[in-house]
């Protein structure tokens, strides 16, 4: 009998030093607080306002441009609706033009909804801080596409930016 109630005693012991192991596991530590400085990335194209659900910033080391930065919406990479992409000599801080010809050094172009890519022609690009891993600025141009030739415009503000 005694040590049916030791055994007993010491896996009461055993489950409740698991429980409140399993408890304290479980429990999350971190704060609800949003961080100090989100980054956002926005647009507007064809009278219509778009917020990236990804965006970075990252060196291709390709090219006459590689420095690239993207900004999609959508839930996956493969599963983006808009994309946008730009294309740069560098990520100083400074304005970068688009233009033609094709093949110039800095270029960009969208990815709309119906799948349809449409080429950036002219517009700028403006880079006002680019520090701590983090880049913000703004951008204006034109985009040529089957609707014709568009503006597209937008900011972006501590947007990532990759090694």
């Amino acid at each position: 009998m005694r040590k049916k109630v030791i055994g007993l005693a010491a896996r009461l012991a055993a489950m409740t030093i698991f429980a409140i192991l399993f408890i304290s596991c479980g429990k999350n530590n971190d704060d609800d607080t949003p961080p100090a400085n989100p980054n956002s990335f926005t647009w507007t194209f064809q009278g219509n306002n778009y917020t990236a659900t990804q965006d970075t910033a990252f060196t291709s080391g390709l090219g006459l441009a590689p420095f690239v930065i993207y900004a999609g919406t959508g839930s996956s990479y493969l599963l983006y609706v808009r994309r946008l992409f730009f294309y740069l000599s560098s990520f100083n801080p400074g304005t970068y033009t688009f233009g033609l010809p094709p093949g110039a050094s800095n270029t960009f172009s969208y990815l709309d909804d119906a799948g349809i890519n449409w080429s950036g022609i002219n517009g700028s690009f403006i880079i006002t801080t680019n520090s701590g891993g983090r880049m913000s600025g703004s951008f204006s141009g034109e985009l040529s596409g089957p609707g014709g030739n568009l503006p597209v415009s937008g900011s972006f503000s501590n947007m990532p930016v990759k090694p």
